[in-house]
């Protein structure tokens, strides 16, 4: 727009007021009390909006902003609820499985003279205590630490997360 502006021989000037102070209702506010500190407006501001957003989550208000939080936190208590409850659906299924399974094989370890041989592959495959473990040479060890199998560290994680959850209520 300045450009064209120019082009017509019209030049835009900035024109501004330096305001000495003001007077309103009987009071002198003075220049320094009526000038405005931008950057901590703003971040006063975005502090508002944080809080309130925060305030609208936790209360459980809804609005086209929260709604997603408030459903993904909904969706997770309802997994906790049913994971403590042992209900069984497609959702919770494989995680009741998993921390049945890791319970099997705790309780199977405690009493290995019990055991049949599918339990004891199982058991003999599961992690060993620190004391179990084959030596092995140092650079081997390495390797395997720096590359675990994805589908055990998946099982683990998995055991673990439902173990944890049913810690969570009691």
């Amino acid at each position: 727009m300045a450009k064209m502006l120019t082009k017509l021989d019209i030049f835009p000037l900035t024109v501004g007021m330096d305001l000495r102070g003001a007077y309103e209702d009987g009071t002198v506010f003075a220049s320094d009390v009526l000038s405005i500190d931008e950057g901590k407006f703003m971040g006063d501001f975005h502090f508002a909006v944080s809080g309130s957003f925060n305030l609208a989550c936790n209360i459980g208000y809804t609005t086209p902003a929260t709604i997603n939080i408030l459903l993904s936190k909904a969706s997770s208590e309802a997994f906790n609820v049913a994971m403590f409850a042992g209900i069984t659906n497609k959702v919770t299924m494989e995680h009741l499985l998993a921390q049945a399974s890791g319970k099997m094989l705790a309780l199977a370890s405690q009493v290995p003279d019990a055991l049949d041989e599918d339990l004891k592959n199982m058991v003999g495959s599961a992690p060993a205590p620190a004391e179990a473990a084959p030596a092995e040479a140092p650079a081997e060890e390495k390797k395997d630490e720096e590359k675990p199998d994805k589908e055990e560290k998946k099982e683990v994680d998995e055991e673990d997360m439902a173990a944890g959850m049913g810690a969570l209520f009691g």
